[in-house]
């Protein structure tokens, strides 16, 4: 009798014994499925984020080409300008020498006089004077023609070339969003295949702890039954009004709200993302770099949860001003203007750091 409870203790044993490996067995294929699509996940993560870096120093590398651009283009209008004054000035002093020479050539009085004198090379020496005075004045007319029909072909070429540039940069942004897109899903993808791989492995012991208690339980007392305990953590917030000169950096930003957008502008006639913080830190004797790029890594970094008004938010190839409640005031693209956004104001606009200058 004693044997052949022996020997059944021992089938079941096996049985026991067969279970677990042939669970262990599914288990193991299951999550190793799982491990290689995510590897293969994290794989195609690795290469999106290689393709965004490199996009994104193309984007930078617009951004500067964008801003030397508009300072040409600026730089060559006002040379326009002061051309056109130029030209203007010295078609009044031609007018005036013509008008004089006209009116006297017509007066017999002067006629006479210059008859009248004794050394004829006098006279001559007016006329000959008069000439070249013509001739100059039609020189310069003609040179200053000249110049500013270059300036304008140059301020025309510039335009061709910044309006090819902003739709470089439109086309960058699109493929940035584009790139953000996937990695979003393929990230999310990571997160849920370690969902997944965790949840598999958990199921996996909960049904080899079940047949193993299930089994034991004929030969023996109750198995120890392990308990779950659920940890919760407080999670304290907290926030606090920016500095005196943090509020001061934005309520001189927020005066600018509807200035023009300008490529390389950094002035209140127009500005450009970066020339727009800039400025308004200048105001108040703080130096700040002219570029994005630049920006994103100067000054003093600060977490996102940290954020305060006045702090610089950097984006890819841009920057704006935070001034609390989650909002940022900034200058935007080219053809819009200076205005207050959200922080997140596009699905494309992935804050890479908050910089502080102040």
């Amino acid at each position: 009798m004693f044997q052949r409870m022996k020997k059944t203790a021992g089938m079941i044993s096996l049985v026991l014994l067969f279970c677990l490996c042939v669970g262990e067995f599914a288990y193991a294929s299951n999550v190793n499925d799982l491990k290689n699509e995510k590897n293969k996940a994290e794989e195609e993560v690795k290469e999106l984020q290689d393709e965004l870096a490199e996009l994104l120093i193309d984007i930078d590398e617009a951004e500067t080409a964008l801003i030397e651009k508009g300072e040409s283009i600026l730089a060559e209008q006002e040379h326009l300008a002061d051309m056109e004054d130029l030209k203007a000035k010295q078609y009044e002093q031609m007018k005036r020498r013509i008008r004089y020479m006209y009116e006297n050539g017509k007066d017999s009085t002067v006629l006479l006089q210059l008859l009248g004198m004794e050394d004829i090379a006098d006279s001559l020496n007016q006329y000959e004077y008069a000439e070249k005075i013509s001739e100059y004045d039609r020189n310069q007319l003609e040179a200053y023609a000249e110049n500013i029909t270059a300036i304008e072909e140059t301020i025309t070429r510039l335009e061709i070339e910044k309006a090819e540039l902003e739709s470089l940069q439109q086309a960058y942004n699109e493929k940035q969003e584009e790139i953000n897109t996937l990695l979003a899903q393929k990230q999310k993808k990571v997160k849920d295949l370690d969902k997944q791989i965790d949840a598999a492995i958990k199921k996996a012991a909960e049904e080899a702890k079940k047949k193993a208690a299930a089994e034991a339980a004929k030969n023996a007392a109750a198995a120890n039954n392990n308990g779950t305990t659920a940890n919760t953590g407080n999670t304290n917030t907290s926030s606090s009004g920016g500095s005196a000169t943090g509020n001061q950096i934005v309520s001189a930003a927020l005066q600018y709200v509807g200035t023009p957008y300008v490529s390389g502008g950094a002035s209140p006639g127009g500005f450009d993302c970066s020339g727009f913080t800039s400025y308004v830190h200048s105001l108040f004797g703080i130096s700040v770099s002219r570029s994005s790029s630049s920006q994103a890594y100067g000054g003093v970094g600060v977490s996102l949860s940290d954020i305060q008004p006045g702090d610089i938010v950097c984006y890819p190839g841009h920057v704006g001003i935070y001034i609390g409640n989650g909002q940022i005031v900034h200058a935007t693209v080219p053809g819009d203007v200076v205005k207050v956004a959200s922080i997140n104001y596009a699905s494309y606009a992935t804050i890479i750091a908050v910089r502080r200058y102040y």
